[in-house]
Formats: structure tokens, sequence, C-alpha cells
């Protein structure tokens, strides 16, 4: 009997309703998941999974205490449980229950010492509270038991930020860098805390890294272009979103931007080109049309208006 994905199929084994359950969370088809999981907890009584997964298709599909109540089940047949645990954790943390949030990721540090994520997640929870301090409390237990945990380190430098405290959270992001120099978000992060301190030799340097490591890659373009304008190198911003339009003629930021800088520059005429050119490549150019009326004058704005309508 072949499995339409409408309703359960009583004909698969155990392993290939688990397959299906996984499938339809995947692919967020929470009705689906919900007559699976909930199948898939008397066909695996001595699975955690099921309640797990049952709490969370529980909780999106809209009902929090049905997915707590799952939890609460889950934990007094399987105490302690590393995943429903987690599970518990992440729904109070997706539904900005911060409280409760905080409260699940000490019970999971608490029962699970050695494993980082509670207390990544639990710096990220009393971070999102409002509760600086305890954020960085966590991270300084957290960084003295895992030195080397990339995703724990992101959330102190994260809190360092949060906290106002730039010099601290761009030391974070060196070490991070140091330890992660395979990932392009961490150069992009280094770059920006430097940035915000106005330290834009340095946030250079650091995107220049990174443009050599992830050779084109879209996200360092545009920073360092708007770190250029920033710092008042007009003319090198100029020349970054030439490069950058070059490369991703369909991406409006090149337009727009390089635009923007042109006219900074009192070169009008280029600017008016640059936002004409990119309402030929990007799909959705309001915004473009929209610049190129407010560069207009009298008829000129008009004539642009009624060309953006047509």
């Amino acid at each position: 009997m072949e499995n339409t994905g409408v309703g359960l199929n009583t004909d698969l084994d155990d392993a290939a309703t688990l397959a299906h359950a996984r499938a339809a969370v995947e692919r967020q088809d929470w009705e689906v998941a919900a007559r699976l999981w909930s199948h898939l907890r008397v066909l695996m009584p001595d699975s955690a999974e099921p309640y797990a997964m049952d709490a969370r298709v529980a909780f999106r599909l809209g009902n929090r205490a049905a997915a707590d109540e799952t939890i609460a089940a889950g934990l007094k047949r399987f105490p302690g449980d590393g995943t429903l645990l987690i599970e518990s954790a992440n729904i109070a943390s997706w539904d900005g229950d911060w409280a409760s949030a905080s409260e699940r990721w000490r019970k999971m540090r608490e029962t699970w010492p050695d494993v980082w994520l509670g207390y990544s997640a639990g710096i990220a929870a009393a971070r999102s509270s409002g509760d600086i301090e305890k954020s960085e409390q966590l991270y300084e237990e957290g960084e003295a038991r895992f030195p080397h945990e990339v995703g724990l380190l992101m959330q102190g430098a994260w809190t360092a930020e949060a906290a106002g405290d730039l010099s601290i959270a761009s030391e974070r992001w060196m070490k991070i860098l140091s330890l992660a120099p395979d990932n392009a978000a961490v150069f992009l992060f280094t770059a920006r805390c430097l940035r915000r301190q106005k330290r834009y030799a340095e946030s250079k340097a650091i995107l220049q890294r990174g443009l050599k490591r992830f050779e084109g890659n879209h996200e360092i373009l545009t920073d360092l272009a708007r770190l250029a304008g920033e710092a008042g190198r007009l003319k090198d911003a100029r020349k970054n979103w030439k490069q950058y339009r070059d490369m991703f003629p369909e991406r409006i930021d090149g337009y727009l931007d390089g635009g923007n800088i042109a006219r900074q520059l009192n070169l009008l005429d280029e600017a008016r080109a640059i936002l004409r050119a990119g309402t030929q490549r990007v799909a959705d150019n309001h915004r473009l049309w929209v610049e190129l009326a407010h560069m207009a004058d009298g008829d000129d704005a008009v004539a642009v208006w009624t060309e953006c309508v047509e």
C-alpha cells in the first residue's frame, strides 16, 4: 500500500514510518507529522524521539500547552533524556518565553554538563531576556569548559556587543576567527564589530582576508563597499560597487548604493545611468525608479514616474 502523505499507512514498518515522520517535519507538514509521531509513540515505546518530535509538532500547530505536556510525559518515562530537555528548552525559546527557556537550559546544563549547547543557548536566552550580567556569567563558565567551541564563543561575542563593550566583543571575534577561518560569517561579524568602533583599516583588512578565502562572496564585497563609503573613501567605494555590479548584475544593492556614491561624488549623470541600468536588470526594481524620480525635477520627474508605471 502506497503512503499518500494524507493519513496513516498501517502497512509501513516502524523504520519506514519513522522516515516518513521525519520527512513530514522537514517539509513542515505539521498535520501529517502530528499523526505520524503520535502513532510512533505507540510503535516505539522505548524511544524518546517520538515524544520530543510530537511536542515540537504540537508547538508548531500552535498548542504550547500540549507540547509541554508531551515533554513532561516523555521525561517521566525517560528521566533526564537529553533530546527531551533540549526540545523543551527550544520550545520555550521559540515561543520567546525567556524565563522558562533560561530555566530549561539550566536544567540541561545541570543534567548534561559536558554538552556545550546548554551553555550556548543559555547565554542567548539570558541575553534575550535582558539579563546581560547572567549572559556574561554563563559565557565565562562555558568558555572555561569549552574554550574552542565556536558556537558558544559567538554567543559570548554577541553578549559583549549587546552590553556595548565593543572592544571586548572584537577581541572575542578575533579569537573565533582564529578558530574558524573557513567560516565566511565570522569574517563578516568580526569586520562589522571593528567598523562599529570606526576601526576602518582593521575592518578592511579582515574583509580582504575573507575575500581571499571566499572569492566572489557577495556579502563580503557588500561590506567592503559600504565600509569604504562610511570611511569617506568614496572613490574606493565607487570602484567597489562597480566590481559588485559586474559580478552580481541582478542584485539591487550595487545599483542603489553605487548610485548613491556617484551622487555623493557629484557624478549625477553617472548616478542616473547606474540607477537606470538597474531598472533593466533587477526584477523588483521599484526602489530604483523612486531614486531616479527623486533625482529629477519638474517635467523630468513626471516622465520618470510615467515610465515607472508603464
